[in-house]
């Protein structure tokens, strides 16, 4: 029998909506067609599409505390520990400190990254996502506070090569700070054939895809939705 759990809520208090929003509010599973992302399902474009190999920080082959793919870059001396798809990078030095991924993306191609994150630095620099071409840093999201979240951007490469993804800092972190990353996500949007689409409404469909993740098995059903309260029933089993 499905359970059924229903929620009024804000939009607002979930999503990042602008006004005006007119997303897709037909039923949704992670394999269903969606007309907004070209008709592409959510798994198609958020899992399927994700470039980054491990991006879920679910593979430690050998046990090292640093995910598979991954490597470390900068000055700083540091202890990696992987748990729950969480990888977390702890300065044991000060100096500057990065987690360093092979990549490729190609020039004037239009992608979407989203990272979640914590952080605890005792200085004032910030710790990015960014591409790293060469000697040459390009910031890509930058995180200049402490605490948790996620954070999102799109992003046009202006040269086409084998990149480095690099999170973390290029300046000084003290002994004791440290970063996380977890749910790496890189999806070309041109190849998707999706680069119309703004940073708010990917930002809406990924938070769908990983409320959906989380929800094994579920199926969101849309009630009412309007510019400011939705009504959702989520069917499980």
């Amino acid at each position: 029998m499905n359970i059924i759990i229903a929620f009024l809520i804000s939009v607002l208090t979930l999503f990042t909506v602008p006004p005006y929003a007119t997303y897709d509010n037909n039923d949704k599973t992670l394999d269903t067609p969606i007309v907004e992302l070209n008709g592409n399902t959510l798994r198609e474009v958020f899992e399927d599409g994700n470039l980054v190999t491990n991006g879920d920080f679910s593979l430690d082959s050998d046990s090292d505390g640093l995910a598979d793919g991954f490597s470390k870059g900068g000055s700083a001396t540091y202890t990696p520990t992987l748990s729950n798809g969480i990888q977390k990078i702890t300065a044991t030095s000060n100096g500057s400190l990065l987690l360093l991924k092979s990549q490729v993306l190609l020039q004037n191609d239009v992608y979407y990254f989203s990272t979640g994150y914590e952080r605890s630095f005792t200085t004032s620099y910030a710790h990015v996502l960014g591409i790293r071409y060469a000697s040459d840093y390009t910031p890509v999201i930058s995180i200049s506070s402490n605490g948790s979240g996620i954070s999102s951007s799109l992003f046009t490469p202006t040269t086409s090569n084998t990149a480095q993804l690099y999170i973390g800092t290029v300046a000084a972190m003290n002994s004791g700070d440290y970063f996380t990353a977890s749910n790496l996500c890189i999806v070309s949007l041109s190849f998707l054939s999706l680069s119309n689409l703004t940073k708010e409404t990917l930002d809406y469909y990924y938070s769908l895809y990983r409320e959906l993740i989380d929800l094994d098995g579920a199926t969101i059903t849309y009630l009412d939705y309007d510019l400011h309260d939705i009504a959702l029933i989520i069917f499980f089993g």
